[in-house]
């Protein structure tokens, strides 16, 4: 027979762990749904439990079309150096692969107003400028596609912008 304090605890320990789950289960969803986020993605140490990996927005079938951007800055000797957030080493939130993808390259594609578009290009050839201490007079955007099919990945036509400043 149960006395009174195993009935007390386990009608207190139940709605407890039902309600730890169900909290648990939220931060799941609003982190993988990048509610989170809505200014820059967050590194991996603070999703840790929730989210701590890439995960896939959509599956690619044959057909689909996917896009690789890439930065290279042209120095005053009119050499070009690639440009990643790797390449900066700057252990600063606003560097990881998402905020480098939503925040650089639509202000270095143009698809920002000009006020904006200046300000982050400045921003961006600042950090890289004083984390490498060489003077870039130009960037230039590559845009590579490709197609997925049965037979492999097929390149597409390349696309190049360049930003001179």
């Amino acid at each position: 027979m149960l006395n009174k304090s195993q009935v007390n605890s386990s009608l207190i320990s139940i709605p407890v762990a039902s309600l730890v789950i169900v909290t648990f289960l939220i931060l799941q969803a609003l982190t993988a749904l990048r509610i989170f986020c809505f200014f820059k993605m967050p590194c991996d140490p603070y999703i840790y439990p929730f989210l701590s990996y890439p995960m896939y927005k959509g599956a690619k079938k044959p057909g689909s079309i996917v896009t690789q951007l890439n930065i290279f800055g042209i120095l005053e000797d009119l050499s070009e150096v690639s440009i990643t957030n790797q390449d900066l080493k700057i252990p600063d939130a606003n560097l990881n692969p998402y905020w480098f993808r939503r925040y650089y390259l639509p202000a270095i594609r143009g698809k920002k107003n000009q006020v904006v578009k200046n300000q982050v290009i400045n921003e961006f050839v600042d950090i890289y400028q004083k984390q490498y201490n060489k003077k870039l007079i130009g960037i230039r955007l590559e845009k590579q596609s490709f197609v997925i099919s049965k037979e492999g990945i097929k390149p597409q036509e390349k696309i190049t912008e360049y930003v001179e400043f």
